[in-house]
């Protein structure tokens, strides 16, 4: 496993001894990668500030290992871990871009401070020029332990729009890193022990799992699945029961929410209903019915539906109310002044009817011997001549 320590820009202090002659300093960025026993360690440059004529002794680089920090006052005292040499360098001149990968020595069991150093050779060692400190410490030996998943993440079956957390517990030499990769592709930013999914779509279904890893190596988790559901559908508006007249137009309508795509089928009682040429709109969230007569009333029920399944609207009522007809007339009537009579109709439709006769096509009312002006029949008590005339009712309802 490779892990990359902080960059930064090296500086080097006023405490840093320096050569007789050369002014040798290291710039730009360095790095440390540890990968079992390997570690490839560099510095972007080294420079010789001297005059043109000082000329280095032999330099190296070297990564040791510290209990802290080191601080440019005094010996460096530690365990130097590797160490590799990079010839001299003339005043005023630069090396760029010096990486190198060596076995490194094992230092005893602990946590260090790592240092990395520019040193020159004075003719006996190698003596520090320059030297800057990384910022994280390192476990060695048997403190440094491979991760490992003590609880794996479980899979998940969620609703769209529903949250839910994709969770790994692991154990090992710390600093743990986690990434999560869906379908085998890494997640940008998902680098947390938990990775929470806000929002639930369907194109967040897939296969799950997470890499964790330290200094000492990677482990993947199981592999689980996360499945998105479709949301099932919801009537949000019910039809509304109607009463129309026989003849007329009735348009009955469901508004529904849910994944979509929504399925619509309107039934009349337990019959599924098909369109036809009066009765169109059976599958959709509007069902039209043209010309209704009689025989289309009834109750109407919308059935949703999709992928999660499906959910009726209530009822709604079809009354159809059909004309009144007149099925026996009023008969013509003679009779004596002052005597009892009284005409009458027979109607047929849908009720309630409401009744209103009408003498020589004016209103009659009641008073004056006469009752029954608004209901099926005339009534004259104490007839007078001037009662006499032509009769008609108007029977009326609904339609």
């Amino acid at each position: 496993m490779i892990r990359i320590l902080l960059f930064g820009l090296l500086i080097c202090f006023s405490t840093c001894s320096q050569s007789t002659y050369a002014q040798i300093k290291m710039s730009g960025v360095f790095g440390f990668q540890r990968v079992g026993s390997q570690v490839t360690y560099g510095i972007e440059q080294i420079d010789n500030y001297g005059s043109t004529f000082s000329v280095s002794g032999t330099l190296a680089i070297q990564l040791w290992a510290t209990s802290g920090p080191y601080s440019g006052i005094g010996t460096l005292f530690g365990n130097k871990l590797t160490e590799t040499a990079i010839g001299t360098l003339k005043g005023g001149y630069y090396v760029r871009n010096i990486a190198r990968t060596q076995v490194f020595v094992e230092p005893p069991p602990g946590s260090y401070n790592i240092v990395f150093v520019l040193a020159e050779w004075n003719g006996f060692q190698y003596v520090t020029d320059d030297y800057s400190n990384f910022p994280a410490r390192e476990s060695f030996g048997v403190l440094a332990l491979p991760p490992s998943i003590a609880i794996q993440p479980t899979g998940l079956d969620l609703r769209q729009d529903q949250s839910g957390t994709l969770s790994v517990s692991a154990a090992g030499s710390t600093p743990l890193y986690y990434q999560w990769y869906k379908n085998g592709i890494a997640i940008l930013g998902a680098t947390q022990k938990s990775f929470v999914i806000p929002q639930a779509r369907l194109s967040d279904a897939g296969s799950y799992s997470v890499l964790v890893s330290n200094i000492v190596g990677s482990i993947a988790s199981t592999a689980v699945n996360v499945r998105v559901g479709a949301v099932m559908p919801t009537i949000v508006a019910n039809p509304t029961s109607r009463t129309v007249a026989s003849g007329s137009t009735v348009l009955f309508s469901v508004n529904a929410s849910g994944s979509a795509p929504l399925q619509y089928q309107w039934k009349k009682g337990a019959t599924t209903l098909v369109d036809t040429a009066s009765i169109r709109g059976t599958s959709t969230a509007t069902l039209s019915i043209q010309t209704v007569q009689a025989s289309d009333a009834g109750s109407y029920t919308c059935v949703v539906g999709n992928g999660a399944g499906a959910v009726s609207s209530l009822a709604a009522i079809l009354t159809v109310t059909t004309r009144p007809q007149i099925i026996a007339q009023p008969v013509t009537r003679s009779a004596v002044e002052g005597g009892t009579t009284s005409i009458g109709v027979t109607a047929a439709g849908t009720g309630p009817f409401t009744y209103q006769w009408k003498r020589n096509g004016l209103n009659v009312a009641n008073g004056g011997g006469v009752s029954g002006a608004t209901t099926s029949i005339l009534t004259f008590t104490g007839i007078q001549a001037s009662q006499g005339g032509d009769y008609v009712v108007v029977v009326s309802n609904a339609a």
